[in-house]
């Protein structure tokens, strides 16, 4: 299909953003692995399509915030508590829709093993919503 500006919208199976100059926008999906099911891609689940980058991130973010704030006791450690999060917890994968895209630089682990480290000096954090 063509549009107004000349550019040629590509078709895909969620649909794209515009800006108002008519230009498509890249759009992210969330996509999230079970790290217990490591390669599954039936363990896969799709957490959306978000119109920024920094959507999407802070998306990822939340849900490996809620998954270790679900995950925390009293008394454990950050090393214990990055362990249950490696071996259960999910994995967000950020990724653009159009596959010409620079790919997004988040990694989970890195964030949810500093994540361990703040929710034990404040465990505060781990009650927060």
């Amino acid at each position: 299909m063509m549009l107004a500006n000349g550019l040629i919208a590509r078709p895909h199976k969620y649909s794209m953003s515009l800006t108002t100059k008519g230009e498509i926008m890249t759009s992210y999906q969330v996509l999230v692995y079970d790290n217990n099911h490591y390669g599954d891609e039936r363990e896969r689940v799709d957490y959306g399509v978000f119109a920024t980058v920094d959507d999407a991130v802070a998306k990822s973010k939340k849900i490996i915030d809620d998954d270790l704030k679900a995950m925390w006791k009293p008394g454990t450690s950050a090393t214990a508590l990055y362990q249950l999060y490696i071996c259960w917890g999910p994995d967000p994968v950020v990724v653009p829709l159009d596959p010409s895209d620079p790919e997004v630089a988040f990694s989970a682990w890195p964030y949810a093993k500093e994540r361990c480290r703040e929710i034990v000096i404040d465990p505060a954090l781990a009650k927060t919503k």
